[in-house]
């Protein structure tokens, strides 16, 4: 069985390999569309992929438990998250319009 010390490093090695399949299904999927609308439809895709997971776990029942303070800074985080992957996409789409 697997221990803490071991968990985080398989949930880190698994988190690195997400974010390379990120990168390259990215890259895959702008190349003939705006980079703007490929972010806004992958942000469609993993909201209805967490709300999914949440309510499969049944992590929904806890929203009320949020206060103010709390969701003011996750809403925060998340226009920073969403600004963060707008300039990513950006970067990928603009990527191929490098000098050689």
């Amino acid at each position: 069985m697997l221990n803490n010390m071991s968990l985080w490093v398989l949930f880190a090695l698994l988190s690195a390999a997400s974010a390379a399949f990120v990168a390259i299904f990215g890259k895959i999927g702008i190349a003939n569309i705006d980079s703007t609308l490929a972010t806004t439809v992958r942000a469609v895709i993993m909201a209805g992929f967490l709300v999914a997971i949440s309510l499969i776990l049944g992590k929904a029942k806890f929203l009320s438990t949020i206060d103010n303070r709390a969701l003011f800074f996750i809403a925060l985080s998340g226009i920073a998250g969403a600004t963060s992957w707008l300039f990513y996409f950006f970067a990928l789409k603009f990527s191929d319009r490098l000098p050689e």
